[in-house]
């Protein structure tokens, strides 16, 4: 059943940043609520609590009622660790996610990108980015549609880590004889 908000997250920017609390009794009313996708960009409340950078706890607690839907992509092809990514998440937050599913490292959007991309490309911290080439260092040579790569993406952005992301991706151990340099 398709719905257009998400009882789990309300339309208005007070409600996306309601405490614990609120959302398990919110979970607790409406049961299933945590796995029902909302009706333009198929997002789950997961999806959306990444994408509006909630507090760690409602992640854990949106991770551990619906697990499966860390896995689980939207409409554009994106996982929760996509938006996560794009909106400035703590470390702890990409942990999280990462520990339930290592292998969204791997998964790339409709445009290819992977959510190492989509750091670099943001301006993720220097620590989300480590976590996520020390989980997958092959995702550091892999392309988007377009043919970049996580560090063409990091030459090309103003960020202000660019160039501890540039030292880290460069770090990266060998992936199937080539390194991240080239």
């Amino acid at each position: 059943m398709a719905i257009t908000n998400h009882v789990c997250c309300p339309s208005t920017s007070h409600a996306l940043h309601a405490p614990l609390n609120v959302i398990h009794a919110i979970v607790e009313a409406h049961p299933g609520c945590s796995s029902a996708k909302e009706s333009s960009f198929k997002r789950l409340p997961i999806h959306v609590a990444c994408q509006f950078a909630v507090p760690m706890d409602v992640i854990e607690y949106l991770v551990r009622e619906y697990m499966t839907g860390t896995l689980e992509p939207d409409i554009l092809g994106r996982l929760p660790i996509h938006y996560a990514c794009c909106n400035g998440a703590f470390i702890g937050v990409v942990k999280t996610l990462l520990r339930v599913n290592p292998a969204s490292t791997l998964y790339a959007d409709y445009d290819g990108w992977l959510p190492l991309h989509v750091a670099v490309h943001f301006g993720a911290s220097t620590e989300v980015i480590c976590e996520m080439v020390r989980l997958c260092p092959a995702s550091v040579t892999m392309k988007t549609r377009k043919e970049s790569t996580a560090l063409t993406l990091a030459d090309k952005v103003k960020t202000r880590n660019r160039e501890e992301v540039i030292k880290v991706l460069k770090g990266a151990p060998m992936v199937a004889g080539k390194s991240g340099t080239k």
